[in-house]
Formats: C-alpha cells, sequence, structure tokens
C-alpha cells in the first residue's frame, strides 16, 4: 500500500479491460469516490481523466488537518452493460514533528 503525507498528491490510476480478450477499452463513464478511516465519503463522484486507451487517472490532495489512515478509491467504470469497480487503497500518514 503506498503512503502519502497530508497535502501530499495521491495519484489513483485504473485500467478498464474486457473480460473476454482482457483489451484495453474506453469506458463510457470514469468516476472515482475516495473514502475516509472511517468510512466516510471523502470525494463524491469525480469523473476520472483518461490518459490512454482503458486508461483512467484521479489525483487527490489531502488537506492538511485530515486525519491518518487508510483511505480507499471506488472507481467505477462502466461501458455499456459491462461494470467495474477496482478499489484502490492507500494511506495518508502523520508528520514526526
Amino acid at each position: 500500500m503506498e503512503k502519502y503525507r497530508r497535502q501530499e498528491t495521491v495519484t489513483i490510476q485504473v485500467e478498464h479491460r474486457l473480460r473476454a480478450s482482457n483489451a484495453l477499452t474506453d469506458a463510457d463513464t470514469a468516476d472515482a469516490e475516495i473514502w475516509g478511516p472511517h468510512k466516510q465519503l471523502v470525494v463524491d463522484t469525480q469523473d476520472m481523466t483518461k490518459t490512454a486507451t482503458g486508461t483512467y487517472q484521479y489525483y487527490y490532495t489531502s488537506v492538511a488537518g485530515v486525519e491518518p489512515g487508510v483511505y480507499w478509491c471506488d472507481c467505477v467504470l462502466v461501458t455499456g452493460t459491462h461494470y467495474a469497480r477496482p478499489r484502490i487503497y492507500f494511506e495518508i500518514v502523520k508528520e514526526v514533528t
């Protein structure tokens, strides 16, 4: 699991592949939701950026006072009737002063 400091930008990247061929394919929609360590919604449904065929990124930068802990991004990718929801975990650590 990747670790980040407060206010450091987290880059979340996912690939959208067809089940039958495993080929990368573009999604009709690609959204990201960020959840916090107490299962609270931190970022509600934001568009992910397409970076290549079937590849999407979302950038999350926490605020200075964000609570340290394990966060996750639910990435919602939809193509026609194909629905994928990969989950990416990352940790925001407390700095030692």
